[in-house]
């Protein structure tokens, strides 16, 4: 990796760890810069504003959830195994969703990035869906409209569940992570065939 990347990558480390630790609004890029121990005008070279930073961690993340979701899901348990996986990954960037209203409020542009995210979402997910009821797996007995809405309650689940921690310990995170995965699976339960 050159030297370039290297600061730059370290600049979006640190200022995810920071974001996350202190809140996205409280900390600023000379903070950051000092974090790093470089100058202002170093970290100015890579990233004139916060909201750059942020852009470029909304897009480290959205990266690295599209490497933990599969082509196609084979079976329904590989949705809990996608939830928590994708949970893990959203808690990394958790400022992301605890303060998504001000940053969506603040920048313009990131409004309409986790707008074409849920969208994207909502298309991946109904996808599945639909490939869950070819595999016999999730029923045809439910209109597209129920399908919609049982997406629309995983979404509000899965944006919101970092807000109802109550530690930022390791076990504890793992500890909800997993059971709002199953929370979430557990929403798609009456929507399965049942098997002789």
């Amino acid at each position: 990796m050159s030297a370039k990347k290297n600061i730059k990558l370290s600049i979006l480390l640190t200022s995810r760890a920071l974001f996350n630790e202190y809140s996205w609004s409280k900390i600023s890029l000379r903070r950051i810069a000092s974090e790093l121990k470089i100058s202002d005008g170093n970290l100015r070279y890579h990233f004139n504003k916060k909201e750059e930073i942020v852009l470029e961690l909304f897009a480290m993340m959205t990266e690295e959830m599209m490497r933990v979701i599969p082509e196609r899901v084979k079976n329904i348990t590989d949705l809990e195994v996608q939830f928590h996986a994708i949970f893990k990954i959203m808690y990394s960037y958790r400022f992301l969703f605890i303060e998504s209203y001000f940053i969506k409020k603040e920048y313009k542009s990131y409004l309409i990035l986790f707008g074409q995210l849920e969208e994207a979402r909502e298309a991946l997910f109904m996808n599945e869906f639909n490939n869950l009821k070819q595999e016999k797996i999730l029923s045809n007995n439910f209109s597209d409209l129920q399908y919609e809405m049982l997406f629309e309650q995983i979404f509000i689940i899965s944006d919101s569940w970092m807000k109802y921690l109550d530690a930022d310990d390791e076990a504890h995170v793992t500890q909800k992570i997993e059971h709002y995965a199953k929370l979430c699976y557990g929403l798609l339960v009456p929507y399965m065939i049942a098997k002789a």
